[in-house]
């Protein structure tokens, strides 16, 4: 009898990993996952982000910054508030748990890192694959205020 039970104990262990998403493939197959470029029009400065996935949710971190001379930065982000008050940019994570939906993310969170007035503000916001950039939403109130940047992918 106890041999039953362990062999049943054994399947249902083995059914139940089987069962779950391998995580590898998972990633493997999410194609906003890697590495971004984000190019400020006005100032020039270059910000290479990386998209990556820690559990079910997606997140984004800064991984390099360079002015409009290509030279590597890495400004303070002043305007932050709480755990991120005057956190270096360059390895802050700005963007949070982000939900899988049909088509998209969404359901997240982004923290403007940008210099200016609106450094530091958190918004709602969402992201997809658009043909063949990145394109983040981030709103306000509901929508009633948005803002759209698309990156490029970087290819190392």
């Amino acid at each position: 009898m106890r041999a039953l039970v362990q062999r049943l104990f054994l399947a249902a262990v083995f059914f139940v990993l089987s069962a779950q998403p391998n995580r590898a493939q998972e990633v493997a197959n999410e194609p906003l996952v890697g590495r971004w470029r984000a190019n400020d029009k006005l100032t020039g400065v270059e910000t290479d982000i990386e998209i990556f996935l820690r559990g079910s949710r997606m997140f984004g971190r800064v991984v390099a910054v360079r002015d409009k001379d290509r030279r590597s930065i890495d400004p303070i982000c002043t305007g932050c508030r709480g755990a991120l008050v005057n956190s270096r940019v360059v390895g802050i994570e700005f963007i949070f748990g982000l939900r899988k939906e049909t088509g998209t993310w969404a359901g997240g969170t982004v923290v403007d890192i940008r210099p200016g007035l609106l450094q530091g503000m958190t918004a709602n916001c969402e992201l997809e694959i658009v043909d063949g950039r990145a394109k983040i939403l981030g709103y306000i109130w509901g929508g009633l205020a948005r803002g759209t940047s698309y990156w490029n992918r970087v290819v190392d």
